[in-house]
């Protein structure tokens, strides 16, 4: 099986207007809610929870920038960083 990572590009993220989630690949995939709104979301498992990290609105993250934060966060996972660090504090992205 092969992984099929950047299925979405900036005009399709535009135009999908029905409520769901749209994978891109590697554990990212946009989020559209029932009124409209589309955010980054990230997938990943910890200690065998599946778990989603928020990536940040579409208005204010675009598709190139949501890649690079979901490649952040999955060496923060295997890091483990998520132990140490607050689920309100800021994750240092600029950091890695």
């Amino acid at each position: 099986m092969t992984w099929q990572i950047a299925r979405l590009n900036a005009l399709a993220v535009s135009k999908v207007k029905k409520p769901g989630m749209y994978a891109d690949g590697a554990h990212l995939y946009l989020q559209v809610s029932a009124a409209c709104t589309k955010s980054w979301i990230s997938h990943y498992t910890m200690n065998g929870r599946e778990r989603e990290m928020d990536l940040g609105a579409l208005l204010n993250v675009s598709l190139a920038d949501a890649r690079e934060k979901a490649t952040q966060c999955r060496k923060l996972v295997r890091l483990r960083h998520f132990y140490t660090t607050p689920y309100y504090q800021e994750i240092p992205f600029s950091s890695l």
